[in-house]
């Protein structure tokens, strides 16, 4: 949700919003608030009446996994999200390997929509699938689409996300947008994806402070998409770190150390199903 001037504010409404960054140095786990006090979705920023505007999506797993299969993923190509608890690299080594994106989750009370905090915007990035996000409340489906999009050395099936790719690629930055305005079966699998989840779903009118991008290895580089920007923006060789550490520095030095006693950072994985 960088402030997107009003016209991309989104989020994907997390019910793990209360797993929370609660380390100063960024070496303790993330934290789980009690069941009995159950996370509320937030909702999305206000934007121009002209624009669509999603109901958020839930920040689940399980919601996200089930997504990715609409999508058409084979599930031949094991792919699952999972929830990253704590940043250290004794828990990310536990994540099921290997890890192909991730999506993070900030606050942008810390970090001002559309801000680049870091790194390089490179406009129209040969090689990288990026869209410019038009939609209200569609960041949480935008960060999932960059992220399956842009996977290397994956199936991606027969199915919509395949067709989408396929139709938008051709297009320009602007294009791309409008062609995504006017996806009705897209639409139509957010809205339903919408209504699964722990939590209710809040109106597309009320607004939220959260904003979802992704991050993911292309051509050696570590990538970060987000449509709120003017387009990929690219943070360097991922070299021999690899990209998990690679991506995680970044996610640490440019966005968590802006709030560093927030509690609204939240980041998932994708990678294996686990088993």
């Amino acid at each position: 949700m960088l402030a997107l001037e009003g016209t991309n504010d989104c989020i994907l409404i997390s019910p793990y919003i209360w797993i929370l960054f609660s380390f100063k140095f960024f070496d303790a786990p993330l934290k789980a608030a009690p069941q009995k006090h159950p996370p509320q979705k937030h909702p999305s920023n206000m934007v121009a009446s002209s624009v669509p505007k999603w109901l958020p999506l839930e920040s689940n797993p399980d919601v996200m996994n089930d997504y990715l299969a609409k999508l058409g993923i084979p599930a031949s190509e094991n792919l699952a999200f999972s929830d990253v608890w704590s940043l250290d690299p004794e828990n990310l080594a536990f994540l099921p390997h290997p890890v192909r994106a991730f999506i993070l989750l900030f606050p942008v009370t810390a970090i001002e929509k559309g801000a680049v905090v870091a790194g390089t915007v490179v406009p129209g990035m040969a090689g990288v699938f990026w869209v410019k996000q038009t939609i209200g409340n569609a960041c949480g489906t935008m960060a999932i689409l960059h992220s399956l999009a842009n996977l290397e050395g994956v199936d991606l099936g027969s199915g919509l996300l395949r067709n989408t790719i396929e139709r938008l690629t051709p297009l320009n930055a602007d294009a791309r947008a409008q062609a995504l305005e006017q996806d009705v079966e897209l639409a139509s699998l957010h809205a339903s994806s919408s209504m699964e989840g722990q939590t209710a779903a809040p109106g597309a009118e009320d607004e939220v402070d959260l904003h979802f991008v992704a991050f993911v290895p292309v051509g050696g580089k570590l990538v970060e998409l987000d449509g709120g920007k003017e387009g990929p923006v690219v943070h360097g060789d991922i070299g021999e770190a690899g990209f998990v550490t690679s991506a995680v520095e970044v996610i640490q030095r440019a966005f968590i150390q802006r709030d560093p006693t927030g509690n609204s950072f939240t980041v998932v994985a994708l990678g294996a199903k686990q088993e």
